[in-house]
């Protein structure tokens, strides 16, 4: 199995499973027979299987919200179509609080939509990325290391990033007509596991003041290890936490979660020179977030929304890999190609914040 490329969505409370049967409504429009299973506890093949039908039942049955609080699961397998007209398979998922002991909504959130790298971004050319390696004792001569892939900027590649931000805007809700995806966050991340903004290809929030909220999510996640999705709709104020209350955060069925500080890979990994920044570093984001000092976050977080959607207004001018989304009262989406993130709009927003204050 390939590299799996994530969707988050974080709906609004007491609204999770209406936000599922919207969800699966959008992404089996075109769809009408998807594999359907629920599951019980944790994952089985036994798991009951249904059709779209007697899905929507549940889903829209008087006491279907408890099904959020519950140890059930549920996974509709079905095709979305691409801007090129080629299908690619995904998988739309709800899970319970309770469904695999609490570790998909704990790390994941409620809500997921995965497919396959090499399906989204299969028409994507790849070249080799080389390193230079200045000389050193074990390395006597200057030489190129090999680094790994990185995508050839072309029109194929434009084409894969629009049809992702597609799928991306659908999955927010964001191109139907009406306002009914109760959803208030969204995140594009890679591999297991939704981390930091900073590394996030796309990002959504209903309320602009969100992106300011994520100065302290992404230093709460580097310094405590604390999940993304604990800290969206809580109301935790991470400069009240006590010592032992961050511990009890990150401490899961006897096993502590590390801060991001102590393996910042994920962090180098999208931010790799490229066609569009070929002089990018991966030192770039780390001097970025070790910056972000406590009282620096903390006036970052308190930014007005005004200056917020004015700033990310702003953005494609100065930042050539980012696309801004506002959709008014519905919120801002940020997205980024293939093997990039969207951190650069949150060093933008720092550094306009800093000329605002006077820092």
């Amino acid at each position: 199995m390939g590299m799996i490329i994530s969707i988050s969505c974080i709906p609004q409370k007491h609204k999770v499973v209406q936000a599922y049967a919207a969800l699966v409504r959008r992404l089996t429009v075109d769809n009408p027979s998807p594999e359907i299973k629920r599951h019980q506890i944790t994952w089985s093949y036994d798991s009951e299987r249904l059709d779209l039908a007697t899905l929507m039942n549940i889903l829209e049955s008087s006491d279907a919200e408890s099904l959020a609080e519950g140890n059930e699961g549920f996974s509709v397998d079905t095709g979305y179509q691409l801007l090129s007209g080629e299908w690619i398979g995904i998988s739309i998922y709800l899970s319970g609080k309770l469904y695999k002991n609490g570790l998909d909504v704990r790390y994941l959130g409620s809500l997921q939509i995965t497919t396959e790298y090499s399906d989204l971004y299969h028409s994507v050319k790849l070249k080799p990325r080389f390193k230079n390696k200045a000389a050193n004792e074990n390395n006597p001569k200057f030489s190129w290391g090999y680094e790994g892939m990185k995508p050839v900027l072309n029109q194929k590649l434009i084409q894969a990033n629009q049809s992702a931000d597609a799928l991306f805007l659908t999955a927010c809700g964001l191109l139907e007509p009406e306002d009914n995806s109760y959803i208030d966050h969204a995140a594009m991340y890679y591999r297991y596991g939704w981390l930091s903004p900073l590394t996030n290809p796309m990002i959504y929030h209903r309320n602009p003041v969100e992106f300011a909220r994520d100065f302290e999510r992404i230093y709460a996640e580097y310094h405590y290890g604390i999940s993304i999705p604990l800290l969206l709709n809580s109301g935790i104020d991470i400069w009240q936490l006590t010592q032992a209350e961050i511990t009890d955060l990150v401490t899961y069925l006897g096993k502590t979660d590390s801060p991001v500080k102590n393996y910042p890979k994920t962090y180098k990994l999208l931010c790799k020179p490229h066609d569009i920044l070929p002089e990018q570093k991966e030192s770039d984001i780390i001097n970025f977030v070790e910056s972000l000092d406590p009282e620096t976050v903390k006036k970052l977080s308190k930014l007005s929304p005004d200056f917020i959607k004015q700033a990310l207004a702003n953005l494609e001018q100065e930042l050539p890999e980012i696309h801004s989304y506002d959709f008014e009262s519905r919120g801002i989406v940020l997205t980024s190609g293939v093997l990039m993130s969207v951190w650069r709009a949150y060093q933008y927003l720092a550094q306009l914040a800093a000329l605002e204050l006077g820092k």
